[in-house]
Parts: structure tokens; C-alpha cells; sequence
């Protein structure tokens, strides 16, 4: 064994078979951080071909519309400005004034902050951050895909086709406006924490437990399916012990898995009880009609989004409609086609002798060595191996067995997506489904998307298309690299989209002059804003744009968007739109709100003129301030 390869310690310490713990060269780790900074850098240069209107229009507009990204630009603002200044009220937010823990009627995408605190202090601007990580989030989940697929596979070129499967495909493609729901970043990195474990490496259930966090922080929905995917792995791995060595491994396992559990749920719970508190509130389990509804129908694993270029035509093939959920599920040919051709192939078990020493995904190089052989060590009891969790296996036999665990996983990620009753092309069947079992659990009853359990099952088929690539015939380095290349351009093809539409902003000295009027007034001055409500698409946008620029002034202001909406917040809004009745004037008066701005250009000249004509003849009200496109009024207290 080559000694470039190894790098034992002096001291390095031998158990009590012979094991020798060896370190990875720093060579070898230099090698490994620079092919992932190549995998990272190419990633980003995809996601910025993809969305060719994001880099010139970075400060000025968003991509898509103006319906969730001003909103979730005001999350990320909110969640630094709150903390940096009164951590303590952080799910107050300064929108659906007077309610408490607003925050909680979506996800608070904390587990942003790592990027999008230094990204909004160094720009200053809530669209441009909120911009750059919308392409970040595509090259980090591109990035903690390759790093599985690497570790399973011992295969960069595998490692690069399976990122751009879960990176760029056509799940996320339809939540393009979800930035929480692109946050699925975190999850392959939990699983290559689980995978070191499962390898008998220790060290790395903090970082599971931090990584499995910050999803969490991210989206609740992918906290829910990770920890589901968890229980099920080591499931899986406990099963396939026998004897003494499942004794073993429930042993090393069990207590640190729990205890892991245990913290991540002792740091999440100050983050769960407003979301908990909401729910007592609204009484807001979703039911199974809501489920029911956006389940995944089975044609949706045949058809892609609208804006794909290859298959936008799929989804009318398939008579998908309007009104339906829209769910897209489908993976591409290329990604299909190398996970079948990986569990067909006899490649992990057909006569490749693997070497007794393997590579972790860090470059760390180790070998157990046993008097009698590795046979005597595959075949003995592992409580006879002190810090060992598995029997020994080669590298070739370990990425069989994750194979079939992660093809059991997505194949039961799948089955979920189908959510309570099956579905097919539009009828439902009724016939029971799985997720039935599960839609009583905690935290179940609230998400009303099982579809969603997508993220999942597209970061198992690309583990399980990165064996098929492992799986290949083999030839030189550059033979390979030019297949691997290959397959990445017909997986990017499959995944390309038309130019997405950026809308743009008012921004910096753009920024209407009534936000600014209002940040020169007095700290908590509560304001409404006209028109208000959530009752169609129009309305809903201009009330994100409202949350976007209350990060402009920071005051409170009565509107808002979320998942949720507060108790009774539609009559109240009803009312408030008829201002300046005197219904309205005594629910404003007794809400303690200061100003009530009417924005002329959406609720039209008319109707401006008209409100300005009747708060000429009330009491207690007058015109404060006024520009061709807002008039404000101030409520006397």
C-alpha cells in the first residue's frame, strides 16, 4: 500500500484485532476540497445559464412575479433585523399588525441565515439576496448531492451526474417561487452524516443534528420527511445485521441516535412553540380534503413543468388542468435510465475485488486488518471489534447495500407522494394509501402537500442513477470524464427551461416616497394599507410588495401573506377596506393604527378620489400626506 496513500499517525492507536487507524495524506485532502470547489463552481455556472435574468437584474427584480419572493425577501430581512434588535419578539413580525407570532404562518427560513446574514450585510439589499440565494440554493443542493453519491459510489464523475439530477430537476423547477421549499440543501447532508456513521465514525452525529436542524429552519415539510427517512435507514441497517452484531449495533446506534434526536429537538422547540401556538389558535390541521387534493397523482410522475423546453408539452399530452394540483414529478429519461441500468447491473457483486483499503468522501484512506484475513473479520461477531459498526465489507458490497436502501427509500418517497387516496389522470379511486398510517403523527396533520415528499424522492433516484454511472464499463480517465460529461449535457437538456420572466422593483431611489415618509415617522406607528386581503392572485401580490417594503420603514403595518392568515383577519379586512366608513374608523381607532395609506394606481382614481372626498367630512381623520401615486391619513387617537 502506497504510502502516498496512507498517512498513519506515529501513534496511531491498534484495537485489539489489529485494526491500524490511519489519516488521509494532505495531498489527497487538497485533491478532494479542490474537486468539490470545481463541483460547486459548475454548478453555479449552470444555475446562472438557467436563470439568464437573475445576475443583470440583481438589486432591481425578482424572478418569476411578485407573488411570494417580495414576501420571503421580507422573511429573510425580518429574521436579521429581529435578531440583531430584539431577538426575544422575533415571530412578532411587523406585518398582520396587531397579531403575535406571524412569522409562524410560514417558514421562517432561518436556516438561511449562514448565507443570507453575511449576503444581506454586505449588499444591503433584501432583492439581492434573496436573488443570490435563490441561485445558491441550486448549486448547494447540487453540491451535497455529489458529496453522497461520492462517498457511496467512490466516484467524482458519479458524484457530478447525481448532483445535477437532484440540483436541477424538475421537482424544484415547480417551486421556483418557494424559496423554502429550494432549501433542500441540508437534506443530502444529513444522509452523508448518516452514512459516516453508518461507517463507525462517531464524530459525525453532531453534525448530523446541526445539519438536520438547519433544514428544519429551512422547511418544516423536509424536517418532517428527513426524519422519516432516518428512522427508516437505520431501520434498514439494523435488519441487516444478525446476532451479535445487530446486538452491537443497537448498542453504538440506538443511544446516540436518541440523544442526538433529543438535542436537535431541545434547540428547535423555542422555534416549534409559536408554530405550536398558531396551530392551537387556528385549529389549523389542514385535514384530508387539502391532502387529498395536492397528493401527486400518477401522471405526474410522466410530465414536467410548462417552462421545460424538452417536455413542456408533456402536461397537456396528459391532460393535466388548470385546477389541478400541479404537481411534477418526472425525473428525466437519462436519470430513469441510469438508476434502472445500475440495479440491473450485476457491477457491485460480479467479480470486482475490491482492495481492502477504501476512501471516505474526505479522502481518509483506512484498513481493518485481522490475523486471520478479512474473511475471519467479515464472519465474525462485530461486538468482538471494538468501535467497528458493521461487519467488515468492501467498498464494493457497502454501495450495494446503500443502493438497495436508497432505492427502498424513494420507492417509498414515491408511494407518499401519492398522499391518502390514489389518484389516476385526474379521478380519485379511493383506494387507501400508505401515507394514511402516517397522516396522524405529529406534525403530519398540518402539511397539506404530500407531494412534497418529491424532494426525497429525487435525491434517491439520483444516488441510485450515480451507482448505474459507477456501474459503467470502464475505460481511461478520459474516456470516462467524457461520458460522465456527456450524460451531465443530456441530464441539463432534459432539465432546461424557457427564460424565466423577471419582475421588477422599485428600488433605492425608485422606492415609492410614501415608505419613506413612513420611516421618518415615530418608532411603532402602526399603518394600513389599501387595498387589502387575500382573495385572489392581484390582491395577494400587492400585499407581498407591502411586506417587502415594510423592511424599507420597519413599522407595523396591518397587512401581510402567509400560509395561514389570523383569526379572523378576512372580517377584519372587509372592514377595513371600507374606510373611511365609521365602522372602519372605531376597528382602526381600537387597533391603535396611526395611518391608513390608499394606493391610488391599484384601487383606482375613482375610488381614491372617492375616500379623499368623504375623509373631507369625518371627524378624527384627515389627509397627511399625498403623491400622484398614495395618499396618506392620519388617524386621530
Amino acid at each position: 500500500m502506497s504510502a502516498a496513500v496512507l498517512s498513519p499517525r506515529p501513534d496511531a492507536p491498534i484495537d485489539g484485532v489489529g485494526t491500524i487507524q490511519t489519516i488521509p495524506s494532505q495531498a489527497h485532502r487538497r485533491q478532494f476540497l479542490a474537486a468539490c470547489l470545481g463541483a460547486f463552481l459548475l454548478y453555479c455556472l449552470v444555475a446562472v445559464a438557467l436563470f439568464p435574468g437573475i445576475v443583470p437584474h440583481l438589486r432591481t427584480a425578482f424572478p418569476g412575479d411578485l407573488g411570494d419572493p417580495p414576501s420571503q425577501a421580507w422573511i429573510i430581512a425580518w429574521d436579521l433585523h429581529a435578531l440583531s434588535t430584539n431577538p426575544a419578539h422575533l415571530f412578532d413580525g411587523n406585518i398582520f399588525y396587531p397579531f403575535h407570532d406571524v412569522l409562524a404562518y410560514q417558514d421562517s427560513l432561518l436556516g438561511l441565515l449562514p448565507f443570507a446574514a453575511p449576503l444581506l450585510l454586505l449588499t444591503g439589499s433584501p432583492v439581492a439576496t434573496y436573488n443570490i440565494l435563490f441561485l445558491l440554493t441550486f448549486a448547494l443542493c447540487a453540491l451535497g448531492a455529489y458529496l453522497l453519491a461520492r462517498l457511496l459510489t467512490g466516484d467524482a464523475r458519479a458524484g457530478l451526474v447525481a448532483g445535477l439530477i437532484y440540483g436541477f430537476s424538475a421537482y424544484r423547477m415547480v417551486h421556483l417561487y418557494h424559496l423554502n421549499l429550494l432549501c433542500g440543501m441540508w437534506i443530502p447532508l444529513v444522509l452523508l452524516c448518516w452514512e459516516q456513521i453508518r461507517l463507525g465514525k462517531r464524530r459525525y452525529w453532531p453534525w448530523l443534528g446541526l445539519f438536520y436542524v438547519l433544514q428544519a429552519l429551512s422547511s418544516l415539510y423536509y424536517a418532517v420527511f428527513l426524519a422519516l427517512a432516518l428512522l427508516l435507514l437505520l431501520a434498514l441497517h439494523l435488519r441487516r445485521q444478525s446476532g451479535a452484531a445487530r446486538r452491537a449495533a443497537v448498542r453504538q446506534l440506538v443511544p446516540p441516535a436518541t440523544a442526538t434526536g433529543l438535542a436537535s429537538a431541545a434547540v428547535l422547540l423555542p422555534f416549534l412553540l409559536p408554530y405550536l401556538r398558531v396551530e392551537h389558535a387556528l385549529g389549523s390541521a389542514r385535514g384530508l380534503g387539502q391532502a387529498i387534493y395536492f397528493s401527486a397523482d400518477l401522471r405526474d410522475f410522466l410530465h414536467s413543468v410548462d417552462l421545460s423546453l424538452l417536455y413542456g408539452w408533456t402536461g397537456q399530452a396528459l391532460g393535466v388542468r388548470p385546477g389541478d394540483a400541479l404537481q411534477y414529478l418526472w425525473p428525466g429519461a437519462v436519470a430513469l435510465g441510469l438508476a434502472a441500468y445500475g440495479l440491473l447491473s450485476g457491477s457491485w457483486r460480479r467479480g470486482r475485488q475490491a482492495p481492502t483499503p477504501s476512501t471516505d468522501a474526505a479522502g481518509a484512506t483506512w484498513e481493518r486488518r485481522h490475523p486471520a484475513g478479512p474473511t475471519a473479520c467479515r464472519q465474525g461477531p462485530a461486538s468482538r471489534y471494538p468501535g467497528a459498526l458493521l461487519q467488515w465489507n468492501p467498498p464494493a458490497t457497502r454501495a450495494a447495500q446503500a443502493q438497495r436502501d436508497y432505492c427502498l427509500l424513494g420507492v417509498v418517497s414515491a408511494i407518499l407522494c401519492l398522499g391518502p387516496t390514489l389518484k389516476v389522470w385526474g379521478h380519485l379511486t379511493g383506494l387507501p394509501l400508505p401515507y394514511l398510517l402516517i397522516y396522524g403523527l405529529p406534525g403530519l396533520s398540518g402539511l397539506r402537500d404530500p407531494a412534497r415528499f418529491g424532494a426525497l424522492y429525487t435525491l434517491c433516484l439520483a444516488v441510485m442513477a450515480a451507482c448505474g454511472v459507477a456501474c459503467l464499463p470502464r475505460g481511461g480517465s478520459f474516456r470516462r470524464w467524457m461520458v460522465a460529461a456527456g450524460l451531465g449535457c443530456a441530464i441539463l437538456a432534459e432539465s432546461w427551461l424557457r427564460p424565466l420572466p423577471m419582475a421588477p422593483l422599485p428600488v433605492g431611489a425608485a422606492t415609492p416616497p410614501v415608505y419613506r415618509w413612513l420611516a421618518a415617522q415615530p418608532a411603532g406607528s402602526p399603518a394600513l394599507e389599501l387595498p387589502i386581503g387575500l382573495q385572489n392572485k392581484t390582491i395577494w401580490a400587492q400585499q407581498a410588495e407591502m411586506m417587502y417594503y415594510a423592511t424599507v420603514h420597519w413599522q407595523p403595518i396591518v397587512n401581510g401573506t402567509g400560509g395561514f392568515a389570523p383569526p379572523g383577519y378576512d372580517h377584519d379586512a372587509a372592514i377595513y377596506g371600507s374606510f373611511p366608513s365609521p365602522r372602519s374608523l372605531a376597528l382602526l381607532r381600537g387597533q391603535g393604527v396611526r395611518f391608513v395609506v390608499v394606493h391610488r394606481d391599484w384601487v383606482g382614481s375613482a375610488s381614491a378620489n372617492r375616500i379623499r372626498q368623504v375623509v373631507g367630512r369625518r371627524s378624527g381623520v384627515h389627509l397627511a400626506a399625498h403623491w400622484p401615486d398614495a395618499d396618506v391619513y392620519r388617524i386621530d387617537t
